[in-house]
């Protein structure tokens, strides 16, 4: 494993756990302060705590959809190709 998937994994991980703190932040205690307190400027308005991560599962679940439907068209090709090739060669060897 090199050095650099590791860097680039504990990024990963390193952005992920921010983003999680965050958001947990801006679901669980902003409805708590006071509208006013300056530690609200830091989020956005709560009706976007909804519809962000509705917006990102439905991009993610269409593109697991679309590659798995691409997959399974592309096996049925090749799959009705093998099945004409075998007739053909049973119709040769009967003929």
């Amino acid at each position: 494993v090199s050095f650099f998937k590791m860097g680039t994994g504990q990024t990963l991980m390193a952005f992920t756990a921010v983003g999680y703190v965050y958001y947990i932040f801006w679901v669980l205690i902003t409805p708590f302060i006071d509208e006013g307190h300056r530690f609200q400027k830091y989020f956005p308005d709560r009706k976007y705590a909804l519809l962000l991560p509705t917006v990102v599962i439905v991009i993610l679940f269409s593109a697991v959809m679309t590659f798995a439907g691409i997959l399974l068209v592309a096996s049925s090709k090749k799959k009705s190709k093998e099945v004409k090739e075998a007739s053909t060669r049973i119709k040769q060897k009967v003929n």
